[in-house]
């Protein structure tokens, strides 16, 4: 395996403290929501971003690295700070707000995943990702967030 870049550490926990980050507000999300097709979707989300977290811990795994507790902490806070907002806005400007955080992580994951991809630490991995399908996923991940956003936006604004 190669050596391990320290820009690519960070690199992956700063993903990593993201998926934190995005588990907390969908968490929020469902939470604060009376609209039962929001939380449906958000209950299959959750499930897609909780597999895509996995998947980045066993990558971090791979390549010898443990977890960083001042990442997990800054997105902790960052979720907090959602959370905030999601509480005090009305429900739908607070869920509009919170689908807004959400569609932002999943752009950078889906960046993330195609860096990743071209990756040469990642290429000696055993048990590589299949990087292509993850792709896949966060792109319709984006797109269905995107959609309710979106929607949202008519009513919140």
């Amino acid at each position: 395996m190669p050596k391990m870049n320290p820009d690519l550490t960070t690199y992956l926990h700063d993903h990593l403290a993201g998926a934190n980050a995005a588990i907390e507000v969908i968490g929020l999300l469902q939470k604060h929501s009376g609209e039962p097709v929001l939380v449906s979707f958000l209950t299959s989300l959750l499930i897609e971003v909780q597999e895509d977290k996995l998947t980045l811990e066993k990558l971090l795994s791979s390549l010898s690295l443990g977890p960083s507790t001042i990442k997990d902490s800054a997105a902790w806070v960052s979720s907090r700070v959602v959370s905030l907002k999601v509480r005090a806005g009305k429900n739908t400007f607070g869920a509009f707000e919170g689908l807004e955080f959400l569609s932002l992580g999943i752009q950078g994951k889906l960046h993330l995943w195609k860096a990743l991809e071209r990756s040469v630490a990642c290429g000696g991995v055993q048990d590589k990702p299949d990087f292509r399908l993850l792709i896949e996923r966060a792109e319709v991940q984006h797109r269905n967030v995107e959609d309710l956003r979106l929607a949202l936006a008519t009513i919140a604004l």
